[in-house]
């Protein structure tokens, strides 16, 4: 019986929050995180960044610390064990990014993808395959730094900082760091200013490689969630409203509709359309009249391209001065019947191509 009451004291002491079986303190876990994570910025910013002293490390630091909080919450949620690999994953997760990232500066100088772009960065170093096994090898020193608190984790963590279940009293430390600390870096950011300031970059406009520099990696991924991925998301809702009228649809005037009487409906004859061929073009006559052979070249292929036909909109504004404006797109923030009237008027009423 002594034996058995012995056996679960120990297993009990061995889960408690501040002593382990080996006597190991649970906050060594909660300050080796934010270590692990600056040391991993630090060494990128290191390896790809060429003013490495700047307010951005004031930035990183605080950004870092914050995040850090958070995923110190996340790893203390089950038991020790699966806390461990949940740690791993976090840390393998963000030094595998970091990897890749001075890679790809290494093959692209001063440049880092984001995640709109990450598919087409795996292209790029396919291409470049023998570039970026060098510039690999040239940050060798950098990459192996960068997975030095992973596998540092994996052999001491379970010992030296064991991620067991969290106490209230940490959980709450934690999760006033990581809101107390991230305001107190947005209101700091804010008091800049400039083209390139952070507070343009956090606020206003987001720029992947000017972020990196002032905020970290880890940091301008997150923007990029936010820029990339929900504020896309809100402007593609905001074209589906725009675009409801149709994928090609033209808003015609007030014109007063023609009364039908049962029984007496109008026949309306087929519109037959022609080839929109200009009569006065002989390309055949142009190709003869010239010396230049790319020019002859070009009237030759003109001559052999099938005429498109006329439509419905064909000679739609003929007589008329017209104002052809080609926008890339509408923005919700811009555009809004009580600010910019003409614009959401033209936004609305105007022909859709959105295809």
């Amino acid at each position: 019986m002594n034996d058995m009451r012995h056996a679960k004291k120990s297993e009990v002491t061995a889960e408690k929050p501040f002593v382990s079986s080996k006597g190991a303190p649970a906050w060594r876990f909660m300050v080796f995180l934010p270590v692990a994570f600056l040391w991993m910025e630090l060494v990128f910013r290191a390896a790809t960044i060429e003013r490495f002293f700047g307010s951005g490390l004031l930035y990183i630091f605080g950004f870092t610390l914050a995040a850090s909080a958070v995923v110190y919450l996340l790893c203390t949620l089950f038991k020790t064990k699966v806390n461990h690999w949940i740690a791993v994953g976090f840390l393998a997760f963000a030094a595998a990014v970091l990897t890749s990232e001075v890679i790809y500066a290494g093959v692209f100088p001063g440049t880092f993808y984001d995640l709109d772009k990450l598919t087409m960065a795996g292209e790029a170093m396919g291409d470049f395959g023998m570039n970026a096994v060098a510039a690999a090898w040239n940050n060798i020193v950098y990459i192996w730094a960068l997975w030095m608190p992973v596998v540092l984790y994996i052999i001491f963590g379970k010992t030296f900082c064991p991620a067991r279940r969290a106490p209230a009293l940490l959980k709450i430390f934690a999760g006033v760091v990581a809101v107390v600390v991230h305001a107190a870096v947005v209101i700091i950011a804010p008091c800049s200013s400039g083209n390139m300031s952070p507070r343009y970059l956090y606020i206003s406009n987001f720029d992947k490689d000017a972020a990196v520099e002032q905020f970290g990696l880890l940091t301008m991924f997150r923007l990029d969630i936010r820029y990339d991925i929900i504020d896309a998301k809100i402007e593609e809702d905001f074209s589906k409203d725009a675009s409801s009228i149709g994928d090609f649809d033209f808003i015609q005037g007030n014109d007063d509709p023609v009364e039908e009487t049962p029984g007496n409906e109008p026949t309306i004859p087929p519109v037959v359309y022609t080839p929109n061929v200009i009569e006065s073009l002989d390309f055949e006559a142009l190709a003869n009249g010239t010396s230049n052979a790319t020019i002859k070249t070009m009237h030759e292929y003109f001559a052999s391209v099938d005429p498109t036909m006329k439509n419905e909109y064909t000679g739609k504004f003929k007589g008329k001065n017209l104002i052809f404006i080609v926008a890339e797109g509408f923005s919700p923030y811009a555009v809004r019947e009580d600010l910019t009237p003409t614009l959401y008027k033209l936004s609305h009423e105007g022909i859709q191509c959105t295809n």
